[in-house]
């Protein structure tokens, strides 16, 4: 899993942790960048420093889950910032170029869908729900909010 040393003299972006139990098993996956997209403010997967952002749930070829494909399920979701190749990110078209890359994914556990939503910057899609409770997903998603 690729990572990126640097000195830096000001905090850098945060995120919270994905798994409410932790992940149970974590599995290297190739993932393509270019189903990916930039998050501008409204949402998206890889940040301006050039990280995908941990809670991205992506299929089973690497791609981002939660299109509209019949019978796709989350086959992963990332569990760490994962430094994609460039810095810094600013548009879709930044992701379509890169070359695609291993990233570690967890296979199995609970996920916080409040804090990937957090992270994400957006709400989870009707599709992204349905690919975690789809036939073949080994990750649970808990309901927003509180009870």
């Amino acid at each position: 899993m690729p990572f990126k040393r640097e000195q830096v003299t000001a905090g850098g972006t945060q995120y919270g942790y994905p798994f409410v139990d932790g992940p149970r098993d974590v599995e290297q996956i190739t993932v393509d960048l270019s189903t990916l997209t930039f998050a501008d403010g409204s949402g998206g997967e890889v940040d301006g420093d050039g990280y995908i952002i941990p809670g991205t749930p992506l299929n089973q070829y690497g791609d981002l889950c939660g299109g509209s494909v019949t019978d796709e399920f989350v086959y992963g979701v990332v569990t760490a910032p994962v430094y994609v190749g460039s810095n810094p990110i600013d548009a879709d078209a930044d992701l379509d170029v890169l070359t695609d890359i291993q990233c570690a994914v967890a296979r199995s556990g609970l996920v916080n869908r409040d804090i990937v939503e957090d992270n994400l910057g957006r709400a989870l899609n009707a599709n992204e729900i349905a690919a975690f409770n789809a036939a073949g997903s080994e990750l649970m998603i808990t309901s927003t909010g509180t009870p």
